[in-house]
């Protein structure tokens, strides 16, 4: 019993000797092993990644991504834009333009 006791008293002493064998006898920690291989430089070049180098470099490919993407709807709503401006004013000066037909005795002199 008072081997038991003993025992007790050191566990409460030594936490850290306590923790290191939990995760050791139970499923606290996993480990696993994993190869990172991916084909960097324009998929050319064979490259062994750590873990925080593949997230890292998986992030900086999505960034790039995300800024091509947003650079491309910026010009296509810029073009649209420009569309839409020129629209607005043929409709500004479109009042002007019918005044002028109809005033004009023939088709030809519309026309010119």
């Amino acid at each position: 019993r008072s081997h038991s006791g003993r025992h007790r008293a050191e566990a409460r002493c030594r936490p850290l000797h306590r923790a290191e064998q939990s995760l050791q006898k139970t499923a606290l920690q996993t480990t696993f092993s994993g190869n990172f291989l991916a084909l960097m430089g324009g998929g050319t070049v064979p490259q062994r990644f750590t873990l925080r180098g593949a997230l890292n470099t998986f992030l900086d490919f999505r960034f790039e991504t995300i800024r091509r993407k947003s650079a491309f709807q910026l010009k296509k709503v810029e073009a649209r834009a420009h569309i839409v401006e020129g629209l607005l004013r043929a409709l500004e000066s479109a009042d002007d333009v019918i005044e002028l037909v109809r005033s004009a005795p023939d088709q030809a002199q519309a026309r010119e």
